[in-house]
């Protein structure tokens, strides 16, 4: 997770709701044992966030999404959960979103950042699907 950090540094657009959303977003995926997609629950997710209105809720996840941070499945409907995918990135990725954005975290081109999987998750799903 600490190079998510690095990332937020990197990233002037970021405030601390989308950090906030990001760990508590984090929090579930743990729980979930690292295992994509993670649903989640609007409430849940806010109280998590410490994030209290509705609309910062909203437009902080999909900022996450459309930055490239999360990839955000939301069900349109209020009998069914939304979903999310996180990765963890790898030191590859992360240096090369780096060194794109610049240390203050502005580019020409405001590139978003490749959605990337550390090969340790890679290797952990195969192995849990040859133990069961």
């Amino acid at each position: 997770m600490h190079l998510f950090y690095e990332l937020v540094v990197a990233d002037n657009r970021l405030t601390a709701f989308h950090v906030s959303m990001y760990h508590g977003l984090f929090q579930l995926w743990n729980k979930n044992r690292f295992e994509n997609p993670v649903e989640i629950t609007r409430k849940e997710l806010m109280i998590l966030s410490r994030i209290g209105s509705t609309h910062t809720y909203y437009k902080v996840l999909n900022n996450l999404n459309d930055w490239g941070y999360i990839k955000y499945l939301p069900s349109h409907s209020p009998l069914q959960n939304s979903y999310i995918h996180l990765s963890i990135y790898d030191t590859s990725c992360a240096q090369a979103v780096l060194s794109t954005r610049g240390i203050n975290g502005t580019s020409h081109a405001q590139a978003v950042h490749p959605f990337c999987i550390n090969s340790v998750n890679k290797i952990n799903k195969k192995t849990r699907k040859q133990e069961e």
